[in-house]
């Protein structure tokens, strides 16, 4: 198993507390998100690890070495996540695990994704949704849509950005990805498009619930502070 993990941006939302870097940067315990992230990576035996970088992103290889793989999406000021998942694609030989390196959850969730028998698994928060989650409706433990353009009084919850792919999938993802990029020319569209692309073609994405158990995007230095009374050691 092999994971590709999306560093691209540079966090114009997190004023002044990124300083500057890129915002997987920021540290929680004195690791950084983007370590930390690898470190989990590591721990469930994942070590074929690709970083998309953009935004300052000599300052990765620096910070990580060489053992991991580095791919650039160059431009990364304005596009969106569909668009550095495609610079990774070339890649992809084995399942592999997606996520966000701004992204910080328990390790438990990540366990049980790579656990989960499904050849597309996502954990969902099954939770009342607010504006500008990426909600979402299912059925049973299949996905039936995923947006941020879901209406909230209709969603059961948000994708945390978390991800599990087959081997034998990513053909499918590849193309979705494609055709979204060149056909429907969604270049500042998320990742999501393309999973809601495989839906509305037939194909069964798995869904479980992340239980109540932490985790958070950081977006916002709100969340950053959120973070680190969920994450940080006493």
């Amino acid at each position: 198993m092999e994971a590709v993990i999306l560093a691209a941006g540079f966090g114009s939302r997190l004023g002044k507390i990124s300083n500057g870097l890129p915002k997987s940067f920021l540290e929680i315990n004195g690791e950084k998100l983007i370590e930390r992230a690898i470190r989990l990576l590591k721990n469930n035996g994942i070590i074929n690890i690709t970083v998309v970088t953009g935004y300052k992103s000599e300052l990765f290889m620096e910070c990580l070495g060489p053992k991991i793989k580095y791919v650039n999406n160059p431009l990364y000021f304005c596009t969106n996540v569909l668009s550095s998942f495609a610079c990774s694609m070339g890649g992809l030989q084995e399942d592999f695990i997606f996520l966000h390196a701004d992204t910080i959850f328990e390790e438990s969730i990540l366990s049980d994704l790579i656990n989960f028998d499904g050849d597309i698994v996502l954990p969902v928060d099954f939770k009342q949704c607010i504006e500008e989650e990426m909600r979402v409706i299912t059925s049973g433990n299949k996905l039936l849509e995923i947006s941020k353009h879901i209406p909230l009084d209709s969603s059961e919850g948000e994708f945390i950005g978390l991800a599990k792919i087959a081997k034998s999938k990513i053909p499918d993802i590849i193309g979705a990805v494609v055709y979204e990029l060149k056909e429907n020319s969604k270049h500042h569209e998320y990742f999501e498009v393309a999973l809601q692309n495989l839906v509305d073609k037939g194909t069964g994405i798995d869904v479980f619930s992340t239980s109540g158990r932490s985790w958070i995007e950081i977006d916002f230095e709100e969340d950053f502070f959120t973070a680190k009374a969920l994450f940080e050691r006493s």
